[in-house]
């Protein structure tokens, strides 16, 4: 092969590989400026598709807003001020559920309820009771007293009394008046 030259000196190998990894160089930065455009071109289109959906829905809100007539808006309004009063007085509202549980839990068990009253407006409470004997109306009474659920305790109206039956024993009877405790 007559005229061609094989070898090459270091100087000019050299310079063929610094101007090829030049170019590599230059792909790169383009291909990451192309990808950036290409980004920036999404997001773009998403704003675009959010702010057209955001526009749709401020549409239908204000067609919803002009499809309320005069009676709605009453109705509306006075459901909210009864919500509004419900949930103002429901802190002090005192449920018979939670007084007569605290009955439960503070009556003795020997002793019986004959009657029981309960006056909302002063939250007094007014109990008609039997005991075996007068014992057990102390140990009510006390249990009253100790009680957090109850303040105020009065008892009146101690009587024992004999049953019809021969072989029946006496009963004692009580009344208690007491106050349910707003801390509850």
């Amino acid at each position: 092969m007559p005229g061609v030259n094989l070898s090459q000196s270091i100087a000019e190998k050299s310079s063929y590989q610094a101007k090829s990894g030049g170019e590599s160089g230059r792909l790169v930065i383009i291909g990451l400026f192309l990808l950036t455009l290409l980004v920036w071109g999404g997001v773009r289109a998403g704003i675009f598709s959010y702010d057209r959906k955001i526009a749709a829905v401020q549409q239908e809100i204000e067609e919803k807003k002009a499809s309320f007539g005069g009676p709605v808006i009453s109705d509306i309004a006075d459901v909210d001020a009864r919500l509004t009063l419900i949930n103002q007085k429901k802190p002090d509202q005192v449920y018979p559920k939670t007084v007569l549980a605290g009955l439960e839990t503070t009556i003795l068990p020997a002793n019986r309820l004959r009657s029981f009253e309960f006056d909302f407006a002063e939250n007094r409470i007014e109990i008609t009771g039997e005991a075996p004997g007068y014992k057990e109306v102390a140990q009510q009474l006390m249990a009253f007293k100790t009680s957090p659920l109850f303040s105020d305790t009065l008892i009146s109206n101690l009587a024992r009394e004999k049953e019809e039956a021969e072989d029946a024993l006496s009963v004692v009877t009580f009344d208690i008046t007491t106050v349910w405790s707003k801390q509850n």
